[in-house]
Protein backbone atom coordinates (compact mmCIF):
# COMPACT_ATOMS: atom_id res chain seq x y z
CA UNK A 1 0.00 0.00 0.00
CA UNK A 2 1.23 3.53 -1.14
CA UNK A 3 1.64 5.96 1.32
CA UNK A 4 -0.48 8.17 -0.14
CA UNK A 5 -3.13 5.88 0.11
CA UNK A 6 -2.77 4.71 3.36
CA UNK A 7 -5.32 5.76 6.23
CA UNK A 8 -4.53 8.85 8.47
CA UNK A 9 -4.45 6.61 11.63
CA UNK A 10 -1.92 4.33 10.08
CA UNK A 11 0.47 7.24 8.66
CA UNK A 12 0.69 8.74 12.47
CA UNK A 13 1.31 4.97 13.99
CA UNK A 14 4.41 4.52 11.40
CA UNK A 15 5.65 8.35 11.57
CA UNK A 16 5.09 8.80 15.31
CA UNK A 17 4.66 5.87 16.92
CA UNK A 18 7.94 4.95 18.02
CA UNK A 19 8.22 8.29 19.31
CA UNK A 20 5.35 8.94 21.36
CA UNK A 21 5.90 6.47 24.72
CA UNK A 22 9.28 7.96 24.92
CA UNK A 23 8.12 11.63 25.29
CA UNK A 24 4.84 11.30 26.58
CA UNK A 25 3.23 13.00 23.51
CA UNK A 26 -0.08 12.75 21.72
CA UNK A 27 -0.97 13.82 17.67
CA UNK A 28 -3.90 14.49 16.38
CA UNK A 29 -4.26 15.39 12.67
CA UNK A 30 -7.55 17.29 10.78
CA UNK A 31 -8.04 16.73 6.93
CA UNK A 32 -10.31 19.58 5.77
CA UNK A 33 -11.24 18.08 2.49
CA UNK A 34 -12.85 14.92 4.50
CA UNK A 35 -13.52 16.59 7.68
CA UNK A 36 -11.65 13.33 9.28
CA UNK A 37 -10.50 13.89 13.00
CA UNK A 38 -7.72 11.62 13.58
CA UNK A 39 -5.73 10.38 17.08
CA UNK A 40 -2.62 8.95 16.97
CA UNK A 41 -2.28 5.93 19.58
CA UNK A 42 -0.34 7.71 22.23
CA UNK A 43 -3.04 10.81 22.30
CA UNK A 44 -5.29 7.47 23.22
CA UNK A 45 -2.41 6.85 26.42
CA UNK A 46 -3.11 10.60 27.22
CA UNK A 47 -6.48 10.52 27.54
CA UNK A 48 -6.44 7.14 28.39
CA UNK A 49 -8.79 5.70 25.80
CA UNK A 50 -9.30 2.23 24.09
CA UNK A 51 -8.35 1.84 20.55
CA UNK A 52 -12.73 1.12 20.21
CA UNK A 53 -14.32 4.49 20.94
CA UNK A 54 -15.42 7.17 18.08
CA UNK A 55 -13.25 10.29 17.90
CA UNK A 56 -14.92 13.58 17.66
CA UNK A 57 -14.41 17.43 18.62
CA UNK A 58 -17.16 16.82 21.44
CA UNK A 59 -15.56 13.72 22.99
CA UNK A 60 -12.01 15.81 23.03
CA UNK A 61 -13.86 18.58 24.70
CA UNK A 62 -15.39 16.58 27.53
CA UNK A 63 -12.42 15.38 28.84
CA UNK A 64 -10.88 19.15 29.83
CA UNK A 65 -11.60 20.56 32.95
CA UNK A 66 -14.95 22.49 33.39
CA UNK A 67 -12.80 25.39 34.69
CA UNK A 68 -10.79 25.46 31.74
CA UNK A 69 -12.78 24.98 28.53
CA UNK A 70 -13.12 29.09 28.57
CA UNK A 71 -9.65 29.56 27.83
CA UNK A 72 -9.77 28.88 24.26
CA UNK A 73 -8.33 25.30 24.01
CA UNK A 74 -11.46 23.71 21.40
CA UNK A 75 -10.26 22.70 18.30
CA UNK A 76 -13.15 23.21 16.39
CA UNK A 77 -12.92 26.79 17.41
CA UNK A 78 -9.46 27.07 16.33
CA UNK A 79 -10.03 25.40 13.02
CA UNK A 80 -12.28 28.30 12.22
CA UNK A 81 -10.17 31.13 11.94
CA UNK A 82 -6.82 31.10 13.79
CA UNK A 83 -3.45 29.61 12.53
CA UNK A 84 -1.48 28.83 15.53
CA UNK A 85 -3.16 28.01 18.81
CA UNK A 86 -1.09 27.42 21.79
CA UNK A 87 -2.03 26.65 25.88
CA UNK A 88 -2.38 24.69 28.36
CA UNK A 89 -5.42 23.22 30.54
CA UNK A 90 -6.26 20.32 32.74
CA UNK A 91 -7.91 17.38 31.71
CA UNK A 92 -9.77 14.63 33.60
CA UNK A 93 -9.47 11.16 32.09
CA UNK A 94 -11.38 8.06 31.78
CA UNK A 95 -9.92 6.69 34.95
CA UNK A 96 -10.78 9.89 36.71
CA UNK A 97 -7.06 10.65 37.13
CA UNK A 98 -6.36 15.17 36.25
CA UNK A 99 -3.48 15.83 34.04
CA UNK A 100 -1.81 18.84 33.10
CA UNK A 101 -1.60 18.84 29.01
CA UNK A 102 0.35 21.35 27.13
CA UNK A 103 -1.05 21.94 23.16
CA UNK A 104 0.10 23.18 19.99
CA UNK A 105 -1.25 23.56 16.85
CA UNK A 106 -1.05 24.94 13.21
CA UNK A 107 -3.44 25.16 10.34
CA UNK A 108 -1.33 24.40 7.09
CA UNK A 109 -2.22 25.83 3.90
CA UNK A 110 -2.00 25.66 0.05
CA UNK A 111 -1.04 28.71 -2.28
CA UNK A 112 -4.52 29.68 -2.57
CA UNK A 113 -4.53 30.56 0.72
CA UNK A 114 -6.94 27.36 1.60
CA UNK A 115 -6.99 25.43 4.67
CA UNK A 116 -5.38 21.43 3.90
CA UNK A 117 -4.46 20.02 7.06
CA UNK A 118 -4.30 20.65 10.79
CA UNK A 119 -1.78 19.25 13.51
CA UNK A 120 -1.59 18.98 16.81
CA UNK A 121 0.74 17.88 19.49
CA UNK A 122 -0.31 17.35 22.94
CA UNK A 123 1.88 16.62 25.88
CA UNK A 124 1.64 15.70 29.46
CA UNK A 125 3.10 18.38 31.52
CA UNK A 126 1.65 17.17 35.10
CA UNK A 127 5.42 16.75 36.80
CA UNK A 128 6.55 20.29 35.40
CA UNK A 129 3.72 22.18 36.69
CA UNK A 130 3.40 20.16 40.22
CA UNK A 131 6.73 21.24 40.95
CA UNK A 132 6.47 24.92 39.52
CA UNK A 133 3.61 24.65 42.63
CA UNK A 134 5.48 23.35 44.77
CA UNK A 135 8.42 25.79 44.25
CA UNK A 136 5.90 28.93 44.37
CA UNK A 137 4.69 27.82 47.60
CA UNK A 138 8.19 27.20 49.48
CA UNK A 139 9.05 30.49 48.25
CA UNK A 140 5.74 32.08 49.90
CA UNK A 141 6.47 29.99 52.62
CA UNK A 142 10.13 31.63 53.34
CA UNK A 143 8.29 35.30 52.31
CA UNK A 144 5.95 34.70 54.85
CA UNK A 145 8.52 33.61 57.65
CA UNK A 146 10.15 36.70 56.47
CA UNK A 147 8.04 39.10 57.29
CA UNK A 148 7.38 37.70 60.43
CA UNK A 149 10.25 37.21 62.28
CA UNK A 150 14.16 38.55 61.74
CA UNK A 151 16.47 36.05 59.42
CA UNK A 152 17.73 35.88 55.87
CA UNK A 153 18.45 33.05 53.49
CA UNK A 154 21.25 32.04 51.00
CA UNK A 155 21.58 30.10 47.44
CA UNK A 156 25.21 29.25 47.12
CA UNK A 157 26.86 27.53 43.67
CA UNK A 158 28.67 24.14 44.18
CA UNK A 159 31.84 25.49 45.07
CA UNK A 160 30.42 27.50 47.91
CA UNK A 161 29.83 30.89 45.89
CA UNK A 162 27.15 32.67 47.11
CA UNK A 163 24.89 33.87 44.54
CA UNK A 164 21.41 35.44 46.08
CA UNK A 165 21.29 36.26 49.48
CA UNK A 166 17.87 37.51 50.71
CA UNK A 167 17.57 39.55 53.54
CA UNK A 168 20.92 39.48 54.58
CA UNK A 169 21.91 42.76 53.39
CA UNK A 170 18.26 44.05 55.72
CA UNK A 171 19.73 42.49 58.55
CA UNK A 172 23.44 43.33 58.25
CA UNK A 173 23.71 46.21 56.52
CA UNK A 174 26.10 44.64 53.88
CA UNK A 175 26.51 44.88 50.33
CA UNK A 176 26.59 42.09 47.69
CA UNK A 177 30.02 42.98 47.19
CA UNK A 178 31.31 43.42 51.07
CA UNK A 179 29.65 39.64 51.14
CA UNK A 180 31.30 38.21 48.97
CA UNK A 181 33.52 35.05 49.46
CA UNK A 182 34.37 35.05 53.12
CA UNK A 183 33.43 38.51 53.35
CA UNK A 184 29.89 37.97 55.34
CA UNK A 185 32.18 36.30 58.48
CA UNK A 186 33.09 40.05 58.99
CA UNK A 187 29.41 40.21 60.90
CA UNK A 188 30.59 37.54 62.92
CA UNK A 189 31.02 38.07 66.37
CA UNK A 190 34.83 37.72 66.42
CA UNK A 191 34.51 35.08 69.04
CA UNK A 192 32.44 32.92 66.78
CA UNK A 193 33.90 33.59 63.78
CA UNK A 194 36.42 30.68 63.14
CA UNK A 195 34.21 27.64 64.65
CA UNK A 196 31.45 29.45 61.52
CA UNK A 197 34.03 29.48 59.35
CA UNK A 198 35.34 25.50 59.52
CA UNK A 199 32.05 24.29 59.75
CA UNK A 200 31.06 26.48 56.60
CA UNK A 201 34.29 25.07 54.57
CA UNK A 202 34.15 21.62 56.34
CA UNK A 203 30.24 21.59 54.64
CA UNK A 204 31.58 22.55 51.27
CA UNK A 205 34.13 20.22 51.35
CA UNK A 206 32.24 16.97 52.52
CA UNK A 207 29.11 18.09 50.55
CA UNK A 208 26.86 17.31 53.89
CA UNK A 209 24.41 20.09 55.48
CA UNK A 210 25.43 21.92 58.44
CA UNK A 211 23.82 23.89 61.29
CA UNK A 212 25.62 26.43 63.98
CA UNK A 213 24.56 29.24 65.43
CA UNK A 214 26.82 32.56 65.88
CA UNK A 215 26.61 35.71 67.31
CA UNK A 216 25.66 38.49 64.08
CA UNK A 217 26.35 42.21 64.24
CA UNK A 218 23.31 43.88 62.89
CA UNK A 219 22.73 47.10 61.12
CA UNK A 220 21.16 48.41 63.96
CA UNK A 221 24.47 47.62 65.96
CA UNK A 222 22.76 45.34 67.70
CA UNK A 223 24.66 41.71 68.37
CA UNK A 224 22.05 39.22 67.82
CA UNK A 225 22.39 35.12 68.25
CA UNK A 226 21.51 32.97 64.81
CA UNK A 227 20.82 29.46 64.07
CA UNK A 228 21.82 28.83 60.30
CA UNK A 229 21.76 25.70 58.38
CA UNK A 230 23.11 25.09 55.02
CA UNK A 231 21.62 22.39 52.59
CA UNK A 232 23.37 20.56 49.44
CA UNK A 233 20.82 20.35 46.40
CA UNK A 234 21.59 17.25 44.10
CA UNK A 235 20.57 16.64 40.72
CA UNK A 236 18.78 12.77 40.02
CA UNK A 237 22.24 11.69 39.71
CA UNK A 238 23.59 12.71 43.09
CA UNK A 239 25.23 15.72 41.39
CA UNK A 240 26.19 18.55 43.81
CA UNK A 241 24.04 21.56 42.12
CA UNK A 242 23.64 23.95 44.46
CA UNK A 243 23.12 25.06 47.94
CA UNK A 244 20.38 26.41 50.22
CA UNK A 245 20.60 28.50 53.46
CA UNK A 246 18.67 30.23 55.80
CA UNK A 247 19.34 31.21 58.73
CA UNK A 248 16.57 32.99 62.11
CA UNK A 249 17.20 34.87 64.98
CA UNK A 250 16.95 33.43 68.16
CA UNK A 251 17.76 36.19 70.48
CA UNK A 252 14.42 36.60 71.69
CA UNK A 253 14.81 32.85 72.76
CA UNK A 254 15.02 33.40 76.57
CA UNK A 255 16.09 29.72 77.33
CA UNK A 256 17.48 27.22 74.78
CA UNK A 257 19.30 24.16 75.10
CA UNK A 258 22.77 24.56 74.44
CA UNK A 259 23.51 20.49 74.81
CA UNK A 260 21.18 20.56 71.17
CA UNK A 261 23.21 23.28 69.14
CA UNK A 262 26.59 21.45 70.40
CA UNK A 263 25.44 18.49 68.47
CA UNK A 264 24.19 20.64 65.58
CA UNK A 265 27.55 22.09 64.93
CA UNK A 266 30.17 19.86 63.20
CA UNK A 267 33.69 21.09 63.79
CA UNK A 268 35.67 17.81 62.72
CA UNK A 269 35.45 13.94 63.75
CA UNK A 270 36.21 12.36 66.55
CA UNK A 271 38.33 9.37 67.16
CA UNK A 272 34.79 7.07 66.27
CA UNK A 273 34.50 8.99 63.53
CA UNK A 274 38.03 8.35 62.36
CA UNK A 275 37.90 4.55 63.42
CA UNK A 276 34.38 3.93 61.38
CA UNK A 277 35.48 5.98 58.54
CA UNK A 278 39.13 3.73 58.19
CA UNK A 279 37.06 0.73 58.71
CA UNK A 280 34.84 1.42 55.57
CA UNK A 281 38.20 2.01 53.71
CA UNK A 282 39.39 -0.97 54.98
CA UNK A 283 42.70 1.20 55.55
CA UNK A 284 45.42 0.40 58.26
CA UNK A 285 46.47 3.43 60.68
CA UNK A 286 49.14 3.55 58.51
CA UNK A 287 47.44 3.74 55.58
CA UNK A 288 45.66 6.67 57.12
CA UNK A 289 49.23 8.54 58.35
CA UNK A 290 50.32 8.11 53.93
CA UNK A 291 47.60 9.30 52.94
CA UNK A 292 46.97 12.72 55.40
CA UNK A 293 50.50 13.44 56.45
CA UNK A 294 49.62 13.00 59.77
CA UNK A 295 51.64 10.74 62.10
CA UNK A 296 50.99 7.14 63.30
CA UNK A 297 50.59 7.85 66.61
CA UNK A 298 48.88 11.08 66.85
CA UNK A 299 45.93 8.88 65.21
CA UNK A 300 45.99 6.43 67.55
CA UNK A 301 45.66 9.52 70.23
CA UNK A 302 42.40 10.74 68.73
CA UNK A 303 40.94 7.19 67.99
CA UNK A 304 41.66 6.21 71.61
CA UNK A 305 40.31 9.01 72.53
CA UNK A 306 42.73 10.89 74.29
CA UNK A 307 43.07 13.62 71.09
CA UNK A 308 39.59 14.26 70.79
CA UNK A 309 41.10 18.48 70.93
CA UNK A 310 43.76 17.95 68.85
CA UNK A 311 44.89 21.21 66.59
CA UNK A 312 42.80 22.24 63.89
CA UNK A 313 45.77 21.27 61.15
CA UNK A 314 45.65 17.81 61.90
CA UNK A 315 41.63 17.40 61.80
CA UNK A 316 41.50 19.63 58.71
CA UNK A 317 44.51 17.05 57.15
CA UNK A 318 42.72 13.81 58.45
CA UNK A 319 39.19 14.93 56.94
CA UNK A 320 40.78 16.19 53.76
CA UNK A 321 42.04 12.75 53.64
CA UNK A 322 39.26 11.00 54.36
CA UNK A 323 36.89 12.95 51.96
CA UNK A 324 39.04 12.46 48.83
CA UNK A 325 38.88 8.96 49.51
CA UNK A 326 35.07 8.94 49.24
CA UNK A 327 34.18 9.68 53.19
CA UNK A 328 31.24 11.73 53.85
CA UNK A 329 30.53 13.42 57.19
CA UNK A 330 26.71 14.02 57.87
CA UNK A 331 24.38 15.10 60.54
CA UNK A 332 20.57 13.96 61.08
CA UNK A 333 18.95 17.02 63.87
CA UNK A 334 20.19 15.97 66.71
CA UNK A 335 21.02 12.64 66.44
CA UNK A 336 24.95 12.62 65.92
CA UNK A 337 27.12 13.01 62.87
CA UNK A 338 27.79 10.31 61.13
CA UNK A 339 29.88 8.52 58.59
CA UNK A 340 29.12 6.69 55.32
CA UNK A 341 31.18 6.12 52.00
CA UNK A 342 30.32 7.61 48.82
CA UNK A 343 28.73 5.22 46.31
CA UNK A 344 30.18 5.94 43.39
CA UNK A 345 33.27 4.59 45.53
CA UNK A 346 32.35 1.21 46.26
CA UNK A 347 29.31 -0.85 44.85
CA UNK A 348 29.37 -2.25 48.46
CA UNK A 349 28.14 1.49 49.63
CA UNK A 350 24.66 1.59 49.43
CA UNK A 351 24.04 -1.66 51.49
CA UNK A 352 26.77 0.03 54.57
CA UNK A 353 24.88 1.40 57.41
CA UNK A 354 26.17 4.48 58.15
CA UNK A 355 28.29 4.72 61.39
CA UNK A 356 27.97 7.28 63.71
CA UNK A 357 29.06 9.29 67.32
CA UNK A 358 25.80 10.91 68.98
CA UNK A 359 28.24 12.63 71.30
CA UNK A 360 29.11 15.10 68.79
Amino acid sequence: MSAQHRPDSLLLREVYGSLEPDAGLGIWRFIFATQAFVWSQGLRLLFNLNGTEALSFELFESFIHPDDRLNGCGIELFLRGRHVMEDEFRIIRRNGSLRWISHKAQVFYDANQSPIFAVGIMRDVTNRVEALKARDLAQARIRSVMQTTLCFTWVATADGEISQARGWAEVTGQTAEQSSGLGWLDRVHEADRERTRRAWLHSLEAKTSYATKYRLLCRDGVMRWFIARNEPVFDGRGALIEWFGVAFDISDLKEFDETFFSKLENTGPTGALVRSARALLDWSINDLANKSGVSISSIRRLESGEANGARNQTMDLLMKALSQAGIEFFQVDDKGTFVRLRKDKSPLASSMEPCHDSRV
